[in-house]
């Protein structure tokens, strides 16, 4: 995630000379400048939340595209990291269009920061039918692969064992973390203070425990299933490491990543999401463990990792935790209320999924509101444009008439 102080993120939105995409290709050891990329075909998608109604989890691979020419290596399957070089002017000179050189003003002149965007591995990397000395890339990050590798006889042994030997649980975080190793380029750890972080999982009846090894369930879903039961969302970053967001505190401690005046488009619905008030969590195949104060908006879990336990009130309950100074929920009251949008901004590549922000809308009616960003797109280079997104629908469940 990106940490870039204020001063700096108003260079690169008004004193901005030159931007450019550098791709490069770690084991061999080469790389694809500015020289053979056509600029604006490059597009960048992350997300931890693409569906209408708001689920947790995330664990959605992200995607980049871009088209290079008189490129004649093979790059199917390579390692690619996607790095972003910026070059801004680092005083602003009387002149908007005449950038004078070090000779002529001692101590001013160009700062160039180079910053990663993505790492991945390309998926594809065809041809163009009618340009033939132009390539189109399509890399995915690690999450991609775990999308396509089945968990049965790869993961699902951790539960085998812990079965053979007499232990019949497992606690979700260790479960989490065996589940993703190899999928970080740094070792990766569940937060151990986290929402169900010390919660067990129990395959305590043998023949649910034998049905759950014949699953065809994908690594990413189980991943998918473990961020979902801790309240967060898994996700890779531009260096290529896994994270686990937790942004319930956001809302309740009002913290704003990040206000944007200045839009080129802007959609917003009317309504603030209700806040979730009951929870069906599926386990045990098709049964249902009821967590509820109201049946206004449920949100209903349908967990990959649940639904071959034997026994989940102890992960329902983690959900809504009382103190007795304080009152702490991980999924009711208010802590995923936000408003859904989609907003087109220009060169706030800095802005992440997971992060709050706020809009000045210029409405009358609306003249400013705050929302989560769950999808963001950068199309472009040179006029480089940020889509940032949060679906979503006013009640979930069963709408209440």
């Amino acid at each position: 995630m990106y940490k870039i102080s204020e001063e700096l993120k108003e260079n690169y939105l008004n004193n901005t000379i030159s931007r450019e995409v550098i791709l490069r290709f770690p084991d061999d050891d080469f790389e694809i400048g500015s020289e053979n990329i056509i600029s604006e075909s490059f597009e960048l998608k992350n997300s931890i939340m693409d569906e209408q109604s708001f689920t947790l989890g995330g664990c959605i691979a992200s995607e980049m595209k871009i088209k290079v020419f008189n490129i004649n290596q093979s790059l199917q399957n390579k390692k690619i990291v996607v790095f972003l070089k910026i070059k801004y002017l680092s005083q602003l000179f009387p002149s908007n269009n005449i950038f004078p050189s070090n000779n002529l003003y001692p101590g001013f002149g160009n700062i160039e920061n180079e910053y990663p965007l993505f790492l991945g591995y390309v998926e594809s990397a065809k041809r163009d039918k009618q340009q033939r000395t132009i390539k189109e890339i399509i890399a995915y990050d690690k999450f991609y692969d775990a999308s396509q590798r089945k968990a049965n006889g790869e993961n699902y042994n951790i539960i085998s064992d812990y079965y053979t030997h007499g232990t019949q649980e497992i606690a979700l975080n260790e479960f989490g973390n065996a589940l993703l190793i190899g999928y970080s380029e740094n070792e990766f750890v569940l937060n151990s203070n986290g929402v169900n972080a010390k919660s067990k999982l129990y395959f305590n009846d043998e023949n649910l425990m034998k049905e759950s090894e014949k699953t065809k369930d994908s690594i990413l879903s189980l991943a998918r299933a473990v961020f979902e039961l801790k309240s967060a969302f898994g996700y890779i970053d531009e260096s290529g490491n896994i994270k686990e967001l937790e942004i319930y505190d956001k809302i309740k401690n009002q913290i704003v990543d990040e206000t944007i005046s200045a839009y080129m488009s802007l959609e917003v619905e009317e309504y603030i999401t209700a806040p979730i008030t009951r929870l069906d969590l599926i386990y045990n195949k098709d049964n249902f463990f009821v967590y509820s104060y109201s049946d206004s908006s449920i949100y209903e879990m349908e967990n990959e990792i649940t639904k071959w336990c034997s026994d989940v009130s102890n992960l329902a309950r983690s959900f809504y935790v009382r103190s007795p100074n304080e009152e702490k929920s991980y999924l009711f009251n208010s802590i995923y209320c936000y408003r859904p949008y989609r907003i087109e901004v220009l060169n706030r590549w800095w802005i992440n999924v997971g992060d709050y922000i706020q809009v000045n809308t210029g409405y009358a009616d609306l003249q400013s509101f705050n929302s989560f960003v769950f999808s963001k797109t950068i199309s472009g280079i040179n006029s480089m444009r940020i889509t940032l997104e949060a679906k979503g629908t006013q009640y979930l469940g069963k709408e209440v008439e």
